[in-house]
């Protein structure tokens, strides 16, 4: 189910227009920054898009720390301190990931803001994503972040299916607005 679901809404992203995705990504990068302004994480860790996902690197000379993963073995992320599109290299799947030199392994605290590329979000909170559970597993082992998943209004949905495995996001982010999903109290 998850699988036909993923390919539903790739297939339905991938349609989007150009000018679709630049407002898209203006209006999320200003809708992230307000929340920073408010919350003052002590980093905010992204992720550099692929396959028509929103663009936030223009976040990255506007915060204080903000740190791109790395696949570092099967499954595994670590975050970076990235300060620019330069210092990035193709990577696992062609992701774009700080190089192999990047020097500032970030280790995240309860006020670190973790933004979380998802495909589908359901409106409690449960993510979809490519299903390689890079993400999942990280954010097992990070309990104390606060997550914010990244998603286009036209893929919140309802309800997903779930498995055992899969880590609920404490806030979304789309276009129109930044909801919170749950109280989360390292965010208040």
């Amino acid at each position: 189910m998850k699988s036909l679901l993923r390919t539903q809404l790739l297939a339905k992203r991938n349609a989007f227009s150009h000018e679709k995705i630049r407002a898209r990504n203006a209006a999320m990068v200003e809708h992230i920054q307000e929340w920073i302004r408010e919350h003052k994480p002590s980093a905010v860790l992204a992720f550099a898009s692929i396959k028509n996902e929103p663009d936030l690197l223009a976040l990255m000379n506007r915060v204080h720390v903000f740190a791109l993963p790395r696949v570092e073995g099967p499954g595994l992320l670590a975050f970076y301190r990235t300060t620019s599109g330069s210092e990035l290299t193709k990577g696992t799947f062609s992701i774009p990931e700080p190089a192999a030199s990047a020097k500032t392994l970030i280790i995240p605290d309860a006020k670190t803001l973790v933004l979380v590329p998802c495909i589908g979000i359901s409106e409690t909170g449960d993510r979809l994503g490519y299903g390689g559970g890079f993400y999942d597993r990280w954010l097992t082992s990070h309990p104390e972040v606060i997550t914010m998943g990244i998603v286009d209004s036209d893929f919140i949905v309802p309800t997903l299916p779930i498995d055992p495995w899969d880590r609920k996001l404490a806030w979304c982010c789309s276009e129109h607005r930044i909801t919170k999903y749950y109280h989360d109290p390292k965010a208040s």
